[in-house]
């Protein structure tokens, strides 16, 4: 049975583009450009967020600190636990958001390799 193949002459245009997103040297600058593009304007947007999400801490933590006595108990509360988890908590959501986008998607984004597709 003689199958049909067809010849192809040249790249198509998502050939041509993975060349070179994907290629060693030159993928890196096309890597640091999609990264800086898709997480600023996160980080920005969230930054109202954040803003509130550090008063709220900061409100608990004055709240805690007024009806307490003064002492190490109050220092490990509210100097350590509260504000020690609210730090956590401002950055928390940002970091997961910008895992889950670069992982999420058809091009993932390694330390050392530039954007790698697949």
């Amino acid at each position: 049975m003689i199958r049909n193949h067809e010849v192809r002459k040249g790249k198509t245009v998502s050939e041509k583009i993975d060349f070179w997103l994907t290629h060693k040297i030159l993928g890196f600058p096309f890597s640091l450009h999609f990264s800086g593009s898709c997480s600023n304007p996160l980080l920005y947007w969230a930054n109202i967020r954040n803003i509130g999400v550090n008063l709220g801490v900061s409100g608990l933590g004055s709240l805690i600190g007024s009806l307490m006595p003064g002492g190490p108990l109050k220092d490990l509360l509210v100097d350590g636990i509260i504000n020690g988890v609210g730090s956590i908590i401002v950055f928390l959501p940002n970091i997961l958001i910008l895992s889950f986008h670069f992982l999420d998607g058809r091009y993932r984004v390694y330390g050392q390799g530039g954007i790698h597709h697949g």
